[in-house]
């Protein structure tokens, strides 16, 4: 598969993992999060989205599916305005709570 990307460039992607407080079975976090910190956890993202790794973990195969995997790919990465960013981040999550809740 051919990944095109827009001359405008394209935005890096995080994710984050967090446990909500008094949630039941809280032992079991600490070993959900080594799993996701594991090789294999680590190599879920690649595998799923084609997007590289954030630690020293061996891609093997999937190197050569990543989407990017070049100086000249790593160049099309565009910034994220966080200051922005976060002045919409309110109106957002109300959008979102109004279409998925419908409110």
């Amino acid at each position: 598969m051919e990944t095109v990307v827009a001359r405008e460039g394209i935005y890096a992607v995080t994710s984050s993992t967090n446990f909500v407080r008094g949630c039941r079975n809280k032992e079991a976090a600490p070993a959900y999060i080594n799993q996701l910190l594991s090789d294999q956890g680590i190599l879920s993202v690649p595998k799923a989205l084609r997007f590289g790794p954030t630690t020293d973990v061996a891609l093997g195969e999937l190197a050569t599916d990543i989407l990017l995997n070049s100086r000249e790919r790593v160049a099309l990465k565009r910034p994220i305005d966080r200051k922005a960013f976060m002045e919409q981040s309110a109106p957002l999550g109300e959008r979102k709570a109004k279409e998925l809740i419908g409110w």
